[in-house]
């Protein structure tokens, strides 16, 4: 189901959002935003990828997770408080 033409087809928007993120990252300032609402449409896409494709963004989410919480361990409240 998840084959190369097919897949870039069926999820062209969502490619569209990932290479418009990636161009503009440096010169507009919205960009994080943008993409931050895009986000969601980006995960589900990744709901028809193979097995060991979706393991991988699996333990990628997993690690951005645990990395984000890591590097506010210094912080009151993990960044959260006041």
């Amino acid at each position: 189901m998840s084959n190369g033409k097919e897949y870039l087809r069926k999820n062209s928007f969502i490619f569209g959002m990932i290479i418009f993120y990636l161009a503009t990252y440096f010169f507009v300032e919205v960009t994080a935003r943008i993409f931050e609402s895009a986000i969601v449409i980006v995960l589900l896409a990744s709901l028809e990828l193979k097995l060991k494709q979706k393991y991988i963004v699996f333990c990628m989410i997993v690690c951005f997770t645990i990395l984000s919480y890591v590097l506010r361990l210094d912080q009151n409240y993990l960044g959260f408080g006041i």
